[in-house]
């Protein structure tokens, strides 16, 4: 995914995202067919046993061995297609969350952020000061001109960048995540934080999130059994995406930023200064060029005095 994003954290959670799309519907589709196709051969064969049964759809797959305990019988005709897309989906959701946990612990980590990672996980609600929006307030507070005039206004043009929806999307983000939740401790789904996140999130709609399709959920009631769409856990991976795009964009514009940039450019180039040269212009070439290959952004030429001040103040060129 070739998507605007500005930390490395960002681009590496993006790819995995990305990663997981291109699998996900193809391998659903691919097990509607191997049930129907199992169905299909026991139907014309009702006495196969369960080897001959392995062998037939196994072939050529290059999974062998004592440790195959494929029961096919069992997965596509004694089991139903909406149990199997809610064990699909528990798997998905579960990669989704931790996807976004790994990314908010990078991300402070690549900043140098002295906040919890746990504080870009909820929304900030009326009645409390805490949340994303409080938290990305205190975040930005510490402001980078040269940043903003640089590089900000370009990864807001990221397609994923869902800036005036970031809090409706993490009140989704918190219901799902408490779908989650629910999953890895035995199936409670009676606390008092689901109750209020499926109260928030049952309040959105598509517009207000700014997705063409609300991802969809099944109410829950106090069952161990968890119900999930897996059209719509497919759907929050979405969302996930879209709160890591808008986020890297806000935090483009902070100081912490700033001496980011002068990390990742000391990493790639190493600590000696890079010498340019004396001409303008073709000063300005070799600056967009040299950030180019960390991944960045062509700046606009406006912004080329306020980035080489910045560059020599940091003694990153010469």
């Amino acid at each position: 995914m070739k998507e605007k994003l500005f930390f490395n954290t960002s681009r590496k959670a993006a790819n995995r995202l990305t990663e997981i799309f291109d699998f996900a519907w193809p391998t659903t589709i691919a097990l509607w067919n191997l049930r129907w196709q199992v169905e299909g051969y026991v139907k014309v064969k009702p006495d196969v046993n369960q080897s001959e049964l392995t062998s037939r759809f196994i072939s050529g797959s290059s999974i062998t061995g004592s440790t195959v305990r494929a029961d096919l019988k069992k997965a596509c005709i004694e089991t139903s297609w909406e149990k199997q897309q809610n064990e699909f989906s528990k798997i998905l959701l579960i990669e989704f969350c931790s996807l976004y946990e790994i990314w908010c612990e990078g991300i402070i980590t690549e900043l140098k952020a002295s906040i919890d990672s746990k504080s870009l996980q909820f929304p900030t609600l009326q009645i409390s000061t805490k949340g994303i929006m409080s938290v990305l307030s205190s975040m930005t507070q510490h402001h980078s001109i040269m940043m903003e005039k640089a590089f900000y206004s370009f990864y807001l043009t990221n397609k994923k960048n869902s800036k005036n929806h970031i809090n409706n999307l993490m009140k989704c983000y918190r219901y799902f995540k408490e779908l989650r939740n629910s999953l890895v401790h035995s199936g409670n789904i009676s606390k008092k934080s689901f109750k209020d996140a499926e109260a928030n999130y049952s309040s959105l709609t598509a517009t207000s999130l700014g997705v063409q399709e609300l991802p969809e959920y099944k109410q829950n009631s106090d069952e161990d059994r968890i119900n999930l769409s897996l059209r719509g856990v497919i759907g929050f991976g979405e969302i996930v995406l879209r709160m890591i795009s808008t986020i890297d964009a806000e935090l483009v514009k902070t100081t912490m930023a700033e001496k980011y940039l002068a990390e990742e450019w000391k990493k790639f180039y190493g600590d000696k200064p890079l010498t340019l040269s004396i001409t303008e212009k073709k000063r300005n070439q070799q600056l967009v060029k040299s950030l180019k290959k960390l991944g960045l952004s062509t700046v606009p030429s406006s912004s080329y005095n306020d980035i080489e001040l910045f560059m020599r103040s940091e003694k990153l060129i010469f």
